[in-house]
C-alpha cells in the first residue's frame, strides 16, 4: 500500500455517550479533517441516526469505526447495543465498511506507545494530531467525571487502532515507542 491510498477513503469514526456522540473523520492518517461532539438532545435512537445520516451525506465516508459496548447487562447497555446495531444497519445501506473496537483492541494499540489509559491515549493523539491540541484532556481522579471533550479523542482512537491493525501505526507516524509523559 502507498500513502496515498487513504487520501481518498474518508474514515469516520463515532463514539456514543450519554450526550449524544464525539467523532472524527480523517481523509488520511496524518489529517483529522473534523471533530467534535453532536449533543443529541432527547437521546432518542431516531434521533442519533438523523444526525449520523447528515454526516454521512455531507462527509461521504467510506469506513466507520465504532465501539463495541461493554459493561454490566443493564437497559443502558441493551440501549447502546440498540444503537450500535442501528448505525451498523444504516451504514451498510449507504455501502460504508463498518468495524468495531473493543476497549481491549484500542488499548492494545497504544501500549506500543506506553499509553494505557483514556487520559494518556489522549495524550499520544494530542502529539499526532495538532488539530486536537487545544483540547486534550488531563488525568482526572476517579471520583471526577469525564472531560467534556475526551469522546473526540475516543473516536480519534478508534481511527488509530484501525489503522494500527490495517498498517504498522509506529511506522507510518514515524514515532518513537517512547513518548513523553
Amino acid at each position: 500500500m502507498t500513502d496515498n491510498t487513504y487520501i481518498d477513503h474518508p474514515i469516520l469514526a463515532i463514539y456514543p455517550t450519554t450526550l449524544g456522540f464525539g467523532y472524527a473523520l480523517f481523509r488520511e492518517l496524518e489529517t483529522v479533517q473534523e471533530s467534535g461532539i453532536a449533543i443529541i438532545r432527547r437521546r432518542f435512537l431516531d434521533q442519533y441516526l438523523e444526525r449520523i445520516k447528515l454526516m454521512i451525506k455531507a462527509y461521504k465516508p467510506t469506513v466507520m469505526l465504532l465501539p463495541i459496548p461493554r459493561g454490566f447487562e443493564s437497559s443502558k447497555l441493551q440501549r447502546k447495543r440498540e444503537l450500535m446495531t442501528a448505525i451498523k444497519k444504516l451504514a451498510k445501506n449507504n455501502d460504508i465498511v463498518v468495524h468495531s473496537y473493543t476497549r481491549k483492541q484500542i488499548q492494545s494499540a497504544f501500549t506500543q506507545f506506553h499509553a494505557i489509559n483514556k487520559e494518556q491515549i489522549a495524550q499520544a493523539l494530542d502529539k499526532w494530531f495538532p488539530k486536537l491540541a487545544k483540547r486534550c484532556p488531563v488525568e482526572r481522579p476517579n471520583y471526577m467525571p469525564a472531560d467534556y471533550f475526551q469522546p473526540v479523542y475516543d473516536a480519534a482512537s478508534l481511527v488509530a487502532t484501525y489503522y494500527s491493525i490495517t498498517i504498522d501505526l509506529s511506522k507510518k507516524l514515524q514515532l518513537t515507542t517512547e513518548i513523553e509523559s
